[in-house]
């Protein structure tokens, strides 16, 4: 599947089941990746698409389990953290080296939105 398929699957399927899934440890915190100038926070819209990735794919199998966030929450709380953090997020990434496309979270909270509303992607 690609990378814009599995984007459109991230948002239909949060909209659908309200939660997003992420990588997050006993210390509190959630899986980011990238640089310090550039990071990236994964997301994804099911337990098993995480799962996937924790098995499979090298340095996603850090000790990290998979946390169910709802979609509520994640605007309310997580949001405005990832913003002013300057974190870009992932949705569904796939594969072998775990890829797919990288937006702004905002981005990311205005398609979900449009497809639980009109039942397609607005820009």
């Amino acid at each position: 599947m690609s990378a814009g398929a599995q984007a459109y699957a991230f948002y239909r399927e949060v909209s659908k089941h309200g939660v997003v899934w992420v990588i997050a440890y006993s210390s509190g915190g959630a899986k980011t990746v990238g640089t310090k100038e550039s990071r990236l926070m994964p997301l994804w819209s099911s337990r098993r698409r995480v799962e996937r990735i924790i098995a499979t794919v090298k340095g996603y199998s850090d000790g990290g389990s998979p946390l169910k966030v709802s979609w509520a929450d994640f605007k309310s709380d997580w949001v405005p953290v990832i913003s002013s953090q300057d974190i870009s997020v992932g949705v569904n990434w796939a594969g072998p080296n775990a890829t797919g496309f990288d937006m702004s979270v905002e981005l990311v909270v205005r398609q979900v939105e449009a497809i639980a509303k009109n039942g397609r992607i607005g820009a």
